[in-house]
């Protein structure tokens, strides 16, 4: 679905801001080389740990990321200590197979802080971390499995001293970390996170959609071909295990032993290796879990074989791995459909792009600079934002605008990266490169919010810091409460049961995967959050503040009548009032500089221009001082308006007009008569608003008349105009303090305090640099029913996020007691004993369920 009511040019500013404003801190010393490393038999993510570590540990490495998804590994080392066939030989020291990719040297003598295009970003206002003495950064972390892996990561990061915040995320495999650089360093926090346990490394730009789309598909493949491997050999293991039922043949047992034994070494190796890892770190996590549940009850077989003279119990340990093994596949298989939004995203922009320079070449698209010339052939897709130079065609700009109508451009017009070219034959010079397109600022604020934590978020965390441990502890007190009043062999199959069903994994995917896709559909409708934080918000806002003009109103103000006092010249009148609103960035200056224009002749210079907030300005133009505003302006100038001039001031508010009083010198020149009618699009948004039963708010500068009267055509009731940007913010922390959730949409730098100011900041894609910088939400374009939509995808993300969180604990909750045989305990005496191989099953459902459920957001959120 493509963005309704956007205009092309509308997106292109704060796209462009999204894109530039993402940089990250890289530390590199000496002569670095970064190689990449083609990685087999990564499983899960405590295989990448191991990886990483085994990567950290060789002399001259700087930095290693490792990743499940795209199965490789990315480290920067000292090419004077290590080569890339010594990191190879590492990690197949570590039980994988390893290939090298690609090598590139990287310059740099000092610690040196390096513009990057993604992953760390300054905050706006929603965010406690702001432009000066806290940085935001970001890291691929490698290794966490589960919900207790991100728990530790978080806080190893938050024992540095100057770490303000610390957030892990167990889908997007990454940590973002507020920190202070006078106190602390991105390699000390990047030593830090991997001395945990959790090998971390500078997370890299934008990929290629390519390589993205890879991720998913990878993960799933390599756990797809681990599960009809296991099932390869689960099966026959049922089938000996039936026929023992009937027919008591010993050979049969040492063939089932052979089948569980293999399936321990072929599914059960990764588990066995994260869960070692873990314990040298004297920790543990889900791998912990499975490791001891399997070796209980390949034991537990081992012991009924040889001891018992029973060939019956190996099936418990062969379908555990197999069924957590499917749970993996499906899991893999559901997070990359929760990525998918960002993916075609990512895919909009082609991998190549032919470019004039002694000829015409195909160059991948991330070699091209800003100034370059492209070709655009009929058909192809457009890589860069660019200018056409010469040729005409329609361009399909429906991923920008949601309208499948091509537009007709030609020479002098803008095109933009991701829209589909037409017939005609275009040559194009470059206006951004391919970290800074208008599509490449979409991408980056969706991963920003991707990269976020919502406060709900904490409810999982706490109980994670104690899940595992807890887990260890049932089991425990499991086998020996029931060796005690049964039998051992009833102890093994509840400790057993009680290992494998328990489920951190689903606490810790509760969350984010709800954010991840709610942020990517948001992106596809037109709705830009910046961070998790501001979803929660929106879902719990009741009260919503409209400025007036530019946001319920067209913003495309016209000059409606002007009325000069006597002797006053109407040419040059307007003339020099127009050069006096050149520099303005009000909606109503270019409406006056509109008026000027047909007079053909050219405006004047003005200078020193000074901007009273709320009231207007005063420039001095050919020698003389003018000023245009309200009235609040002409009283702090002591400027008196003739007593017909006051009529026609009364005049213009009783029609809904906006008059602006304009003075030369301090002497009253006339009124300028700006109309700015009601957007299309107002009427609706605010009955669906309505609805959403959230209390509506117009709070304006303008005249009380006028704000009165859009206030009557929109249904709105409650007003407050003729107010300062300050007494905006009071307004707000008024309302904040009746206990209120206040929103605020507005798109003027008057509105910007406003926005920072509210709970939430939400900012219309068409306004104004300052605004969409201190909101939390960009609409791209100007239909305010996106509003609306905002409420509503929040308010389903939210109930999505409970729900999960919800499942997870009631599943916890549940069917560990069952799991521990508390329910034969106190129940009514019967066998109720959770069997090890039901109890996989249970848990490998539990995580597809919440990541099933996440999915199903795109269904129900905005409808």
């Amino acid at each position: 679905m493509g963005l309704t009511g956007v205009s092309p040019m509308s997106i292109v500013p704060f796209a462009l801001r999204a894109a530039k404003t993402r940089h990250i801190t890289c530390i590199m010393k000496a002569t670095m080389t970064e190689t990449t490393l083609d990685i087999q038999g990564m499983t899960c993510d405590h295989c990448v740990s191991v990886v990483q570590q085994a990567l950290m540990e060789v002399p001259g490495v700087r930095c290693a990321e490792v990743s499940l998804q795209q199965q490789q590994a990315a480290v920067v080392y000292d090419s004077a200590c290590t080569s890339p066939s010594q990191l190879a030989d590492a990690v197949q020291g570590a039980g994988f197979e390893a290939n090298g990719l690609a090598s590139q040297d990287t310059e740099s003598t000092v610690p040196m802080a390096s513009e990057e295009q993604s992953l760390a970003v300054p905050l706006g206002a929603t965010g406690e971390v702001a432009g000066g003495e806290l940085q935001r950064i970001v890291f691929d972390v490698s290794g966490m499995h589960c919900a207790s892996c991100t728990s530790r990561v978080e806080r190893a990061a938050l024992r540095l001293p100057g770490v303000e915040r610390a957030f892990a995320n167990l889908v997007m495999e990454q940590a973002t970390i507020d920190y202070d650089p006078g106190q602390c360093r991105a390699d000390e926090l990047e030593f830090q996170l991997s001395a945990a346990g959790y090998p971390a490394r500078l997370a890299t730009g934008q990929q290629t959609a390519q390589e993205l789309a890879a991720r998913p598909v990878q993960a799933a493949s390599i756990w797809r071909r681990r599960f009809l491997w296991g099932l390869g050999f689960a099966v026959p293991l049922l089938v000996i295990h039936l026929l023992l039922v009937f027919y008591d043949i010993r050979l049969l047992g040492y063939v089932q032993l052979l089948l569980a034994s293999v399936l321990q070494v072929m599914l059960g190796k990764g588990f066995y290796r994260g869960a070692w890892r873990r314990a040298r770190q004297l920790s543990t996590n889900m791998d912990t879990l499975i490791a001891l549940g399997c070796t209980a009850a390949y034991g537990r077989g081992l012991f009924h074989l040889f001891w018992r003279d029973e060939a019956t119990m190996f099936l418990e340990a062969g379908l555990i791995l197999t069924f957590v093994t499917a749970g993996k596949f499906l899991e893999a298989r559901s997070k990359g459909q929760a990525s998918g939004a960002i993916r075609k995203l990512l895919e909009l922009t082609p991998p190549t792009v032919m470019v004039q320079r002694a000829k015409v070449e195909t160059v991948p698209v991330d070699d091209v600079v800003q100034g370059e010339i492209m070709v655009i052939r009929p058909g192809e897709k457009v890589a860069l934002d660019a200018e056409i130079l010469s040729g005409v065609s329609g361009i399909d700009e429906s991923w920008l605008t949601g309208e499948s109508l091509p537009v007709e451009k030609t020479t002098g017009d803008p095109v933009f990266a991701g829209t589909v070219n037409g017939k005609g034959s275009l040559t194009a010079q470059v206006t951004q490169n391919s970290q800074e397109t208008s599509l490449a600022g979409v991408i980056a604020m969706v991963r920003r919010v991707q990269e976020s934590q919502a406060d709900v978020q904490r409810l999982a965390d706490r109980v994670i810091q104690v899940f595992v441990p807890a887990v260890l502890l049932i089991a425990l007190v499991s086998v020996v409460v029931w060796t005690a009043v049964g039998s051992w062999d009833q102890g093994i199959q509840c400790m057993t049961a009680v290992l494998v069903i328990a489920c951190p994994c689903a606490l810790g995917l509760a969350t984010p995967t709800a954010i991840l896709v709610a942020s990517g559909y948001g992106a596809q409708r037109g709705i830009l959050v910046k961070e998790a934080r501001a979803l929660e918000i929106a879902g719990k806002m009741n009260t919503l503040i409209f400025d007036k003009t530019g946001t319920l109103t067209q913003g495309q103000a016209t000059v409606t009548d002007v009325a000069l006092v006597e002797g006053v010249e109407r040419k040059q009148f307007l003339r020099s009032l127009a050069a006096a609103e050149m520099a303005s960035s009000h909606p109503f200056a270019a409406s006056i500089v509109a008026a000027a224009e047909p007079l053909s002749e050219p405006l004047p210079l003005a200078s020193q221009l000074t901007t009273f907030s709320g009231e207007g300005i005063v420039a001095e133009v050919a020698s003389q001082q003018w000023a245009a505003g309200n009235e609040r302006l002409m009283e702090r100038l002591q400027i008196r308006l003739p007593p017909d001039m006051q009529k026609r001031v009364q005049q213009a508010k009783d029609q809904a007009c906006t008059p602006l009083l304009v003075a030369v010198d301090n002497v009253f020149q006339g009124v300028v008569v700006v109309s700015d009618p009601v957007k299309p699009s107002a009427q609706a948004a605010v009955a669906d608003l309505k609805s959403l039963r959230l209390n509506l708010w117009i709070i304006s500068g303008d005249h009380q008349a006028v704000v009165k009267s859009v206030a009557n055509q929109l249904g709105i009731e409650q007003v407050i105009a003729e107010v300062t940007p300050d007494q905006k913010q009071a307004e707000i922390a008024r309302l904040q303090a009746a206990g209120r959730v206040v929103g605020m949409v507005g798109d003027g730098i008057n509105d910007a305090p406003a926005l920072a100011a509210a709970d939430l900041g939400i900012a219309l894609g068409t306004g104004t640099d300052i605004a969409v910088e201190a909101a939390d939400v960009v609409l791209m374009g100007s239909d305010l029913r996106l509003v609306a939509d905002t409420v509503r995808l929040a308010r389903a993300t939210m109930r999505t996020i409970y729900q999960n969180l919800g499942w997870a604990l009631v599943y916890n909750g549940l069917l560990l007691p069952a799991a521990a045989g508390l329910f034969v305990a106190f129940g009514t005496g019967q066998t109720l004993l959770v069997p090890p191989m039901i109890a996989a099953a249970a848990m490998a459902v539990s995580s597809v369920s919440v990541v099933g459920n996440s999915l199903l957001l795109k269904r129900r959120a905005i409808g």
